[in-house]
């Protein structure tokens, strides 16, 4: 793996983790999957839960171990410096313009689009881990976007759901409804996708 190519990567998905970590995920699956090949799909969601499983946040655990798989400790490095570059050069003028001018309205404006784009891809993040865990086929945006305007279903050959993940699942977001630790749930969940595999 070229490890420049790498960091201008990781610069550009840190410039754009506008509302969190989880914004960016769509963006790390085109470029490592769909785009480059590097990882399956499968393999980009085992990163992610590792990734999610690990103490920090989970855009630099993602950097560290895609880098460190790919190139070894030092594309591992490099990965995880090119995501932050953009925080250290971003935050100060940030702060200024926020502390200066956060009632202005091109300000408020921006914020208001950023959240709107934010929410719009951590929904996105919500389907790509849907075609990887609960669904048999990846069912594709475009076909969800079909089903929604069409008011008929639109789905892959061979598409079904995998309900023992669509258990897990919802039973997880009640369980974080209660606030429930989200490790205490990764971990459980962890442990029964441990058991069905051995006694599945």
């Amino acid at each position: 793996m070229d490890n420049v190519w790498l960091y201008i990567q990781f610069v550009q998905f840190g410039a754009l983790a506008f509302g969190g970590g989880f914004t960016i995920l769509p963006l790390l699956f085109s470029t490592f999957v769909t785009e480059s090949g590097l990882f399956t799909a499968a393999e980009f969601g085992n990163l992610v839960s590792i990734a999610q499983m690990t103490p920090g946040p989970v855009t630099i655990n993602i950097a560290t171990f895609a880098g460190y798989l790919k190139g070894g400790i030092w594309s591992a490095i490099v990965a995880s410096l090119g995501l932050v570059t953009p925080s250290f050069i971003l935050t100060g003028g940030a702060l200024f313009v926020l502390n200066r001018y956060q009632d202005a309205w091109p300000v408020q404006g921006f914020l208001k689009g950023a959240r709107l784009v934010a929410f719009v891809m951590i929904v996105y993040a919500v389907v790509l881990f849907c075609n990887m865990s609960i669904f048999s086929e990846p069912w594709p945006v475009r076909q969800v976007w079909e089903s929604i305007v069409s008011g008929r279903l639109i789905v892959p050959s061979g598409f079904r759901v995998r309900f023992l993940e669509l258990g897990v699942m919802a039973v997880s977001f009640i369980l974080m409804c209660y606030r429930v630790s989200v490790p205490m749930i990764l971990i459980g969940a962890a442990v029964l996708g441990y058991l069905v595999s051995v006694f599945g």
